[in-house]
């Protein structure tokens, strides 16, 4: 298969039906029928099943997806970097980053990347795992700033530490029947309210609890969005995480409390993970630098406070 055949099966798959894939593609639908019908002769498997919701990978279509959109990713970037590099400040950053990157950091650089990069767009989002690895293998994203991974990743990965473990907050609405809580073990009866499973406030939860021999928090709503997250737990009696940073930057005006817990709940480091084989865009390369910069500012800023 040529690039262009495996270019042509990432957009199919992706879009999801052949008239969305021949529109973003610029072609006539029975062209782009024909030309996969013809790679599907050529390599003597069906790639695709066709039904009345669109088009679905096969087993073989499956087994090839990875490469046929890392190569499609690996080609727009090449344009972009040359483009970027003959003068263009044109093309397309996709990055994911959890709360507290884009709460706290993404504010202090977003002006100065769109001053350099001002007709690049960025698409943003949020660092859903295990899919999140799977995008930067195939070349989705260009890189994530998110906390470090429970479990060390394979040399093809490229993880950068760039900022130290952060306080988790516990907090409640007001009025909370446990807002006068001082210790986890107050809590063991407690339900908890978290980004999501694999997020920083929850593996923190989860050490806290074995550490007090509690065994697993419970946690029966987990929510991807701060202010969704903080609404959840400001109209029930669930018990939500925070990172302080985030936290200070919005209480008291959402209007929730934090516990002051005796026991310290931190969260892994944080770090920019990006495909070790990936040679980013110029206009990748500076976004990534200026996050780097501002994790390493509120590093040195953070020293004193927890001294």
């Amino acid at each position: 298969m040529n690039a262009d055949a495996l270019v042509l099966v990432a957009t199919i798959a992706d879009a999801g039906s052949l008239t969305m894939a021949a529109r973003q593609l610029g072609v006539s639908q029975s062209a782009l029928t024909k030309q996969l019908l013809k790679i599907e002769a050529d390599t003597g498997v069906p790639l695709f099943t066709r039904g009345v919701r669109g088009v679905r990978l096969t087993d073989y279509g499956q087994a090839l997806i990875p490469r046929a959109r890392a190569i499609r990713e690996e080609a727009r970037r090449a344009g972009e970097t040359l483009q970027q590099l003959r003068g263009q400040r044109e093309g397309q950053v996709v990055l994911a980053l959890s709360h507290l990157p884009v709460m706290v950091w993404l504010p202090q650089i977003i002006g100065r990347f769109r001053a350099q990069w001002p007709a690049v767009s960025l698409r943003i989002m949020a660092p859903a795992f295990p899919l999140l690895l799977s995008y930067l293998r195939e070349g989705t994203l260009d890189f994530a700033v998110i906390a470090s991974p429970a479990e060390q990743l394979g040399p093809e990965y490229s993880v950068h530490p760039l900022y130290g473990s952060s306080t988790i907050i516990a907090a409640t609405r007001k009025k909370h029947p446990l807002a006068s809580a001082r210790r986890l073990k107050e809590l063991g009866g407690a339900q908890w309210a978290t980004p999501s499973a694999f997020s920083s406030s929850s593996r923190a939860l989860r050490r806290a609890y074995a550490a007090a021999r509690l065994g697993e928090p419970e946690c029966p709503v987990h929510c991807e969005t701060l202010s969704g997250l903080e609404a959840i737990v400001h109209s029930t009696d669930l018990i939500g995480t925070f990172p302080h940073e985030l936290f200070a930057l919005r209480w008291p005006a959402n209007g929730l409390m934090p516990l002051q817990l005796e026991e310290t709940l931190e969260s892994p480091s944080i770090a920019l993970i990006s495909w070790g084989d990936a040679q980013p865009t110029p206009a990748a390369a500076f976004l990534a630098e200026l996050f780097t910069q501002a994790a390493h500012a509120s590093a040195r800023a953070a020293r004193p406070q927890r001294a």
